[in-house]
């Protein structure tokens, strides 16, 4: 289990929230819903 540290340090990363890999599946959602908002504004 990585440490919290290491959690935020993977999430600076990849460029999203740590809520979005290490937890609360509702965030997901939300977030997912938001990268398709910002892909669809790209286009």
């Amino acid at each position: 289990m990585p440490t919290s540290q290491i959690k935020i340090r993977m999430a600076e990363i990849l460029d999203c929230d740590s809520l979005v890999l290490f937890g609360d599946s509702g965030y997901w959602k939300d977030y997912a819903q938001k990268i398709n908002y910002l892909g669809d504004k790209k286009k």
